[in-house]
């Protein structure tokens, strides 16, 4: 598996002197801009915020990490360059042209700077939310603790239970503080699934067979029901067990989807949900009589 994931590696390598994207014939010089203080680090790169000595403008500038000085930047950052392009909205971070360091050694992406953490929304801690299912996709998508089985089994294309997937490993671990699957690799994540859920097979996910990863490894068989023995019904009840089982099918198509999972029965159990205003009212001051 490790060789023919390089190889996938190196076929999404993008050459960064290649004019895959317009703004590489006119980028402006990194040096028109001040930094001022970083801000974050992603998979892809890091995020300074600066000042545009020409116009006094706040931007982010975001350093495209490469893969190493040989081979230079992978496809998601083609990916990101095109996409912020071509989109114009409101809600989407303002793509402002690119900057770079003399023979484009170091790129950077000029964005607008949005002053809000979106971290906490849009990071599921987590990963990046994958909206549509228009195309194949490339596995690095999902923090490794979180990704769906169909995206470690490489398969060629996944949709929106993936999210649904992710949303049940940090179910699990709000309720035990500690990660459902701590892998240490991408074949140490499939393990620890493996382990604690049973080995699928075509009976109950049909193509599982046709993987490249389950064709080409030998995978160990794990009997099924060790979601139990990691999470004690006095840290979660049968109807908790329940839905976070359903967010854990393995197959895609009988996952939980999200309005499905709001109609559990989980959430009828003491304490109900209340309106989120409520949780901003003192219980103690409430009960205080006036007078």
């Amino acid at each position: 598996m490790t060789s023919k994931r390089i190889k996938k590696q190196k076929q999404d390598i993008i050459d960064v002197d290649s004019p895959f994207h317009p703004a590489f014939q006119s980028c402006r010089s990194v040096d028109e801009f001040q930094y001022l203080y970083k801000i974050d680090e992603g998979s892809f790169g890091v995020i300074h915020g600066a000042k545009d000595k020409q116009t006094g403008e706040l931007v982010a500038l975001k350093h495209l990490k490469k893969i190493n000085e040989r081979e230079g930047y992978t496809i998601a950052a083609r990916r990101e360059l095109e996409i912020l392009h071509k989109m114009r909205h409101p809600n989407i971070v303002a793509d402002c042209g690119l900057a770079s360091t003399p023979s484009n050694e170091q790129v950077f992406i000029v964005m607008e700077l949005v002053n809000y953490d979106l971290k906490a929304f849009m990071d599921t801690m987590y990963s990046n939310m994958q909206l549509f299912s228009v195309e194949h996709f490339t596995p690095d998508v999902v923090t490794r603790w979180y990704p769906a089985p169909e995206i470690l089994l490489l398969f060629n294309d996944y949709s929106s239970p993936v999210d649904m997937w992710s949303v049940g490993c940090i179910f699990a671990e709000l309720i035990t503080l500690w990660p459902l699957f701590p892998g240490s690799s991408e074949l140490d994540q499939m393990t620890k699934i493996f382990k604690t859920l049973g080995t699928p097979s075509d009976s109950i996910w049909p193509g599982y067979s046709e993987s490249t990863v389950v064709r080409n490894l030998i995978l160990d068989d794990y009997p099924p029901g060790g979601l139990r023995k990691e999470i004690s019904q006095e840290l979660l009840s049968e109807d908790g067990l329940s839905l976070l089982q359903c967010f854990l099918t393995y197959d895609p198509s009988k996952r939980i989807t999200a309005a499905a999972a709001l109609e559990h029965a989980y959430f009828n159990e003491q304490p109900v949900a209340v309106e989120p205003a409520m949780f901003l009212e003192s219980p103690a001051r409430s009960a205080v009589m006036p007078g």
